[in-house]
């Protein structure tokens, strides 16, 4: 039961300079559902924030959040019914809670406190909060938690994050509040206009500078996509990862790639993951493959095509060698027994390189200096890409081990919580 869900909302704002074709992309925070909690509409303060331009700060130490828009002001404590507007002692109906590691809040009190309003209509599950000055209007999806405490949700979740190719500017884009999220990342169309990604068993489109989600077709995905989706090289379709279930009245042989996998004519049902393209152009469905797992990427070009990046299994290091096959250079070395360096990619400039350092992401320049990390500490990497204008990195992690690290309401302050 997908509890908690966040809705994958994305907002992207890109400026494209005209002639030149040049982008600058900007990923923003995904829009926020709204948890119904003991008949109180309750919202994670720092993705609203974002949304609607409001400076947000959070005290690690006394747990308070502070939100400033437009001269007006609201102050709120975890677990705590007292709070401020406006310069004026206030209670909340609600205390602030946290779900999954998320601090939730009365969105009514803290929206109305800043100027704004909030409608919510229960029949369409949706809640409507404006502002007018200035001028401001988002839609929120509502989920009733119904008696089930937010406590008993785990930080399990994988978050979206945007990082630099330094290192720095890091920010949660996501705030998913129940384990049943797929880890795969947006695609970017060619032109760098529009954006596919999964959201609820399906797989969407939507412009990047608009909110207007278009659902093209279901995908079942019980355990999270096992291809991200691409674009075709042209941008008239998509490529995805689906599963389908044979029917086997005799031994099935599925291809894929480096060999063939076996499926026993003894089990009547088998469920494999394959990969599928949609058209744009009249909404066609193809199977490309007959089935088997998915390699993940193992080698990348740099951008004049001289000089490529791979991984090795033995050793589990990255190299680098030119176009032709020569000049093979080791460019990593494990530090333990445990350790495998994958996944790597230029940079679109050609001066990075980003990979996978067993859980984790890193970037070096080309001749292996300036080595850093980019996730942040606690987390497990799942996969990465590119923003179309080669500035930033997009990655997805879920949190690893007992101790999280969350990204509170200030790209610059953190706060770790142990479960």
């Amino acid at each position: 039961m997908k509890l908690c869900q966040i809705l994958l909302t994305i907002v992207l704002t890109c400026a494209f300079a005209l002639g030149v074709g040049a982008t600058e992309c900007t990923v923003a925070t995904f829009v926020p559902e709204v948890l119904v909690f003991k008949g109180v509409e309750m919202v994670a303060p720092r993705p609203l924030a974002d949304i609607f331009g409001t400076q947000a700060r959070w005290n690690t130490i006394t747990e308070v959040v502070y939100l400033t828009r437009v001269g007006k002001n609201f102050s709120c404590r975890q677990d705590s019914t007292s709070a401020r507007a406006n310069n004026q002692n206030c209670t909340l109906p609600l205390a602030p809670f946290e779900c999954a590691g998320v601090l939730y809040a009365p969105l009514r009190q803290m929206v109305e406190a800043l100027g704004g309003t909030v409608t919510v209509d229960a029949v369409a599950a949706q809640a409507t909060v404006t502002f007018a000055d200035p001028a401001q209007k988002l839609v929120m999806k509502l989920t009733d938690l119904g008696a089930i405490a937010p406590a008993t949700f785990r930080d399990t979740a994988p978050q979206f994050y945007s990082v630099s190719l330094y290192g720095n500017d890091r920010r949660r884009l996501t705030y998913n509040t129940f384990e049943w999220t797929t880890g795969n990342l947006p695609a970017f169309s060619p032109d760098g206009k529009q954006i596919a990604y999964y959201h609820d068993g399906a797989l969407c489109l939507r412009a990047v500078d608009g909110i207007a989600e278009k659902r093209l077709v279901s995908v079942n995905c019980p355990d999270g996509c096992y291809q991200p989706p691409v674009f075709q090289p042209d941008g008239v379709g998509i490529v995805y990862g689906d599963t389908e279930t044979l029917q086997n009245t005799a031994t099935a042989y599925m291809t894929q790639p480096g060999g063939e996998l076996i499926v026993s004519a003894s089990d009547p049902k088998t469920t494999v993951a394959v990969l599928k393209s949609y058209s744009l152009a009249d909404g066609t469905v193809r199977t490309l493959t007959t089935g088997g797992a998915i390699s993940p990427r193992k080698a990348s070009y740099n951008p004049d095509k001289t000089k490529i990046v791979f991984a090795k299994e033995d050793p589990p290091a990255l190299f680098l060698m030119n176009a032709d096959r020569t000049g093979e250079t080791q460019l990593t070395k494990a530090r333990t027994d445990y350790e495998r360096d994958s996944l790597p990619a230029f940079s679109p400039d050609g001066a990075s390189i980003v990979f996978k350092r067993s859980n984790d992401l890193f970037a070096m320049n080309i001749d292996t200096t300036n080595l850093r990390r980019l996730n942040p500490p606690g987390t497990q990497v799942i996969e990465f890409t590119f923003t179309p204008d080669g500035k930033q990195v997009l990655f997805s992690a879920r949190p690893q081990g007992k101790k999280n690290e969350e990204v509170d309401l200030s790209t610059k302050i953190t706060k770790s919580t142990k479960k």
